[in-house]
């Protein structure tokens, strides 16, 4: 489940590279703390 996250996750980044988007640091923050926060609440559940 993990390892399937870690893959969309990369998966997701290469898209952004591929496309050239020229993103904001404030949206690379809040875009991190949405996948911190998605990947604890996982672990959360795994281990909870």
């Amino acid at each position: 489940m993990i390892k399937n996250y870690i893959k969309n996750t990369s998966i997701i980044f290469k898209e952004f590279k591929l496309k050239n988007i020229s993103i904001d640091i404030g949206v690379i923050i809040i875009v991190a703390m949405l996948l911190i926060t998605n990947l604890l609440v996982s672990l959360q559940v795994l281990f909870g």
